[in-house]
């Protein structure tokens, strides 16, 4: 159920504002679908839907995992969910974490949301390996803070025992993660698919508040490039400076960008 969080304080052109918010988040779902299905993050659960929406469809199935907000909240009502279902003729699948803060950077609770993100993978690993679900084309998709829950999956002890080229495709937009040192767990990262993508916006203003040049998602990569088996996306004039990508839209006003994702996901 929806939880107050505790009373914050903002600081806004130097003056100290008290502000209360509603989380939308709910511990106990985990996954989300479209419209606003919840599902609790276990075995059973998950290879339910997995077979649900593999049954009569073919259709390629996004596990998305989201960034910061009030999630699930504003995934579902900025359509970004129903924005990737139109657009690319998926299924997706959204990885559930504690993401609402109104004045802070949450990334001790994406760290904290690392396990169960890598439980899910092997769950999903397992669903297929039991035929439970499908063979469909399966793509792993993060977004800005996104990033750093998977950065910690991969640093899970049980992730080595992923299978290779799990994912047909995983791509990393806007990622919010430290460049610095990027290389180690995204190297780890690509066996698990043969086209890993990184999108790179050094316009991303919001990215740039996060420490501009700090981030993969805005800092054009160096020597890293060369020895990862990975393909940075880099915005050009004609992409949009915009962070959110796939809320209400604004993928649509990304012509480069868009031109890759589109043939990444499809």
């Amino acid at each position: 159920m929806p939880v107050w969080n505790s009373v914050r304080l903002a600081v806004v052109g130097g003056v100290a504002l008290l502000a209360t918010s509603c989380s939308s988040y709910d511990e106990r779902f985990r996954l989300i679908t479209t419209p606003d299905n919840k599902i609790a993050l276990n075995t059973a659960e998950v290879d339910a839907v997995l077979k649900q929406i593999t049954e009569n469809s073919h259709r390629p199935i996004v596990l998305f995992v989201h960034g910061r907000g009030n999630e699930p909240e504003k995934s579902i009502a900025r359509n970004a969910l129903a924005t990737l279902e139109s657009r690319y003729d998926v299924r997706v699948l959204m990885f559930n974490w504690d993401s609402f803060c109104l004045v802070c950077r949450p990334v001790a609770r994406a760290v904290d949301a690392a396990p169960d993100l890598a439980f899910l993978l092997h769950t999903i690993a397992g669903s297929r390996r039991n035929g439970n679900a499908g063979d469909s084309k399966l793509i792993l998709l993060t977004h800005s803070m996104g990033s750093i829950v998977l950065q910690h999956a991969v640093a899970n002890r049980r992730f080595d025992e992923l299978p290779d080229d799990m994912f047909d495709a995983i791509i990393l937009a806007a990622s919010d993660s430290d460049a610095d040192g990027h290389a180690e767990w995204l190297g780890r990262l690509s066996r698990l698919s043969p086209a890993t993508y990184v999108t790179v916006n050094p316009h991303d203003w919001i990215l740039a508040l996060s420490g501009r040049d700090r981030r993969m998602g805005n800092r054009v990569p160096n020597g890293d490039r060369a020895e990862l088996p990975v393909r940075y996306i880099v915005a050009s004039s004609e992409d949009f400076t915009i962070h959110r990508l796939f809320n209400n839209g604004n993928l649509a006003g990304c012509a480069n960008l868009g031109r890759i994702l589109d043939s990444a996901i499809r």
